[in-house]
């Protein structure tokens, strides 16, 4: 089994034909054809049925679609992992203050002249209760730089 044969078969079970599947991966319907064969022969078992001239899964094949859809929200959440790396950010870092420190010590901090590459906010918002911790600032931290003044 391999990334090819399982992209196709995500492809097939999104789409519901070799047709559209094949041109939503840039390929041909006969190698979309022939990777399915594939990986129904390495699997041993059917993972499709014709039915009324349409694709059908079988039990199996909906079984490891399931696994399939876990695996590529994993690779989706690899790829956004990596996007935040580029970016220069390794994690998050919540702050909640009382509102007569929420623009001045907080946010002041992090967005210091004298410390461009300090981060940023990814998100400031005022908490809906509108109770004693007033707002939360979502900050982006910069491996190796130290934030505040």
């Amino acid at each position: 089994m391999n990334f090819k044969q399982v992209e196709a078969f995500r492809a097939v079970m999104l789409s519901g034909s070799m047709t559209a599947a094949a041109a939503s991966l840039h390929t041909s319907q006969p190698n979309i054809s022939r990777l399915i064969a594939q990986l129904e022969r390495q699997s041993g078992f059917k993972l499709f049925e014709r039915v009324g001239g349409r694709l059908q899964p079988t039990d199996e094949g909906a079984a490891l679609f399931a696994d399939v859809e876990r695996a590529f929200i994993g690779l989706h959440s690899i790829e956004q992992a990596a996007q935040n790396i580029r970016q220069g950010g390794t994690g998050r870092l919540r702050i909640a203050v009382v509102p007569s420190l929420s623009l001045t010590v907080a946010v002041g901090a992090t967005l210091s002249p004298r410390q461009p590459r300090c981060g940023g906010i990814d998100s400031y918002r005022r908490l809906a209760d509108g109770g004693a911790l007033g707002r939360l600032a979502v900050l982006r931290h910069r491996p190796g730089v130290v934030c505040g003044r």
